[in-house]
C-alpha cells in the first residue's frame, strides 16, 4: 500500500531531517508540505520541495498565497514541484476579507497569474495549480469565478460546502472538470524536526 505524508513545515524543519524521515518512508505516494503558517515562509522551501522530489513521491505544496513571488516562483518549478494548491477559499475581495480578515486578494491573484506565467514562460507542465472553495449562502457568479480559474492555469477546484450541505449543481456545471468535492476533514500527520 502507498502512503502519503502531510508535513506541517515551521521554520525549524532541516533538509537532514525531511531526508531521514523520506528515507523512513520509502513507500511514499505523495508528500504535501502544509503548516500552521504559510510553507513558502521557510527560507530553504525550494530545497525541501527538491529533496522529496529526488526520493520519487509526488511533492504538493498547500500556501495561501501571498508570499508566492520573486525568484520563489521559479525556484519551485525548477525544484519539481508537482502540485501547488491555493487555499484561496475565497472567489471575490469581500468573500476573501470575510474569511481571512484582510484585503488581499488582488494579491494572492495577482501572485498566481505571476507563477501561471513563470510556469508558461519555462514550458513546464508541472506543477499543476489548484485551489480550494469554501461555499457560504453568499456566492454567486460562478461563471466569473471559472472564467479567473481558468485564466490563472487553475486546474481543479476542491470545493469544501458549507456543513451539512452539498455542492450545488450549479457550481460544477460552471466549474466543469476543474470541479471536485471534499470534506471538510482531511487526515495529516506531522514530521519529528529532531534528529
Amino acid at each position: 500500500m502507498r502512503e502519503h505524508l502531510s508535513l506541517d513545515v515551521t521554520p525549524e524543519l532541516r533538509l537532514d531531517a525531511l531526508r531521514g524521515l523520506l528515507r523512513e518512508h520509502q513507500r511514499l505516494e505523495h508528500v504535501t508540505f502544509e503548516g500552521p503558517h504559510d510553507p513558502l515562509l521557510h527560507p530553504r522551501i525550494a530545497y525541501l520541495v527538491r529533496a522529496a522530489h529526488e526520493c520519487g513521491p509526488a511533492v504538493r505544496l498547500v500556501t495561501g498565497g501571498l508570499t508566492l513571488e520573486g525568484r520563489l516562483l521559479r525556484d519551485l518549478i525548477e525544484a519539481g514541484l508537482d502540485e501547488l494548491h491555493l487555499t484561496l477559499g475565497a472567489w471575490d475581495r469581500d468573500s476573501y476579507l470575510r474569511q481571512h480578515g484582510v484585503d488581499q486578494y488582488q494579491q494572492v491573484v495577482t501572485n498566481l497569474a505571476a507563477f501561471a506565467d513563470v510556469r508558461h514562460m519555462l514550458l513546464a507542465p508541472n506543477p499543476v495549480i489548484s485551489a480550494s472553495l469554501k461555499l457560504d449562502a453568499t456566492f454567486r457568479a460562478p461563471e466569473r469565478y471559472a472564467t479567473m480559474l481558468a485564466r490563472l492555469g487553475v486546474a481543479r477546484v476542491e470545493v469544501t460546502p458549507e456543513p451539512g450541505s452539498t455542492v450545488p449543481e450549479w457550481l460544477v456545471r460552471a466549474l466543469g472538470e476543474r470541479a471536485i468535492a471534499v470534506t471538510p476533514t482531511i487526515r495529516t500527520s506531522s514530521a519529528s524536526t529532531a534528529d
